[in-house]
């Protein structure tokens, strides 16, 4: 938090966070979704921070990109992504790794 708060008062022209939550072994589970967080996140700072459904591609590039100075935004959790988790689980539930 006090990180986040020194770049609001720095007046940073965007804010943007990401982490990486749990073990979901490179896919999507609603438990470990970020989007909670943004929400409480939100309320602890007293400003609106953004989720962003996803943490890579061309929509989260361009609505960083059009943002407004000071926005807040915190992107959906990398771990549901195999290449963040280096490795997880394939579709027959055996051990992948990703080289």
């Amino acid at each position: 938090m006090p990180t986040i708060q020194l770049a609001v008062r720095g007046r940073a022209k965007s804010i943007v966070l990401i982490s990486h939550l749990g073990r979901p072994n490179g896919r999507k589970e609603e438990k470990y979704s970020m989007k909670p967080v943004a929400i409480a996140l939100s309320e602890l700072l007293d400003l609106p921070v953004t989720f962003l459904p996803d943490c890579i591609g061309e929509y989260i590039e361009d609505a960083i990109k059009r943002s407004t100075d000071g926005s807040i935004f915190l992107l959906e959790n990398l771990r549901f992504y195999l290449e963040e988790e280096g490795k997880g689980l394939n579709e027959s539930g055996n051990k992948v790794n990703e080289t």
